[in-house]
């Protein structure tokens, strides 16, 4: 294994040749504790004017980097179920301001009771942030990031 598969292979760096993108890992100390990940661009044939800069990286970005090297997105990361439910709900985990889906990702009971919802609170507006993520993920492992199709699509999930 080369240098620069062996550490794509172990840390999950997605690495695009001949420019390099290496995206910071949220630790828990970071503050947020789920913040957007950092993209930190290296060119590695020393043709750019601004050397080691960083910029937030699109949700776009983040998938088609690791799509790129054939590695699967990691679960997308709380970070991207807070962008998802900030685009559904305003951010807001708790939110009950449309009458046919609730919580921070918008779920219809119906969908939140048969993924097992159910077993947390009787409403996803009554369950933690954590609770819906893990609703949300079991959702989204069966109907893929379709079942927010609005919001899947702005953000560049789907």
């Amino acid at each position: 294994m080369t240098p620069l598969t062996s550490l794509v292979a172990t840390s999950l760096i997605p690495v695009m040749l001949p420019t390099l993108w290496i995206f910071d890992t949220p630790t828990a100390n970071d503050n947020p504790p789920h913040p957007p990940a950092i993209v930190k661009h290296v060119d590695s044939n020393n043709t750019s004017q601004h050397k080691n800069t960083h910029h937030r990286a699109t949700p776009r970005q983040e998938v088609n980097a690791f799509a790129q090297q054939g590695l699967p997105y990691p679960k997308h990361g709380e970070a991207a179920w807070d962008r998802l439910a900030q685009c559904e709900a305003g951010g807001n985990w708790h939110n009950t301001s449309n009458p046919l889906y609730e919580g921070g990702l918008q779920f219809h009971p119906t969908t939140w009771s048969s993924s097992g919802g159910s077993e947390y609170a009787p409403h996803a507006y009554m369950a933690t942030r954590e609770q819906q993520i893990t609703i949300g993920e079991r959702v989204q492992a069966s109907q893929g990031w379709g079942a927010w199709p609005a919001c899947s699509a702005q953000l560049g999930l789907r």
